[in-house]
């Protein structure tokens, strides 16, 4: 099930990869950057705003960690990137049935999924205590 809440996914196309980029930081931009934090089980979310060495340090780990997948040199995935614009509606509706919360311990710190289960989407948070 589509909720009505849910943004549409982006239309990238693959064909020049710096204007898909231009266009998934337009969405980060204005959801987590200009946008007030969304509040999440009481505490604001923050995206980790430390420039990413692995992209020049033209974008922020909080930007490449959600449009990329991989250890160490992590390459974007199109199929994540494109959901971009789920995120924030994600940690705004939270509440709603069609999200899943739940809490899991793991060597990395303790972290709050937030899984769109029909859609087999994820939101990942970790309060910052517990970030690395």
């Amino acid at each position: 099930m589509f909720p009505d809440w849910l943004p549409p996914e982006l239309p990238l196309n693959g064909n020049s990869l710096q204007a898909d980029l231009d266009a998934l930081y337009a969405v980060f931009e204005q959801d987590f950057i200009q946008a007030v934090p969304s509040i999440v089980d009481g505490s604001p979310v923050y995206v980790n705003p430390h420039p990413d060495p692995s992209w020049n340090r033209q974008y922020t780990h909080g930007f490449t960690h959600m449009i990329t997948r991989g250890e160490g040199m992590r390459g974007i995935d199109y199929g994540r990137a494109r959901k971009l614009p789920w995120v924030k509606a994600i940690l705004e509706n939270y509440t709603q049935p069609e999200v899943t919360a739940f809490w899991t311990h793991n060597p990395k710190g303790d972290t709050l999924h937030l899984w769109l289960a029909d859609l087999d989407f994820v939101v990942l948070l970790r309060p910052k205590d517990d970030a690395q």
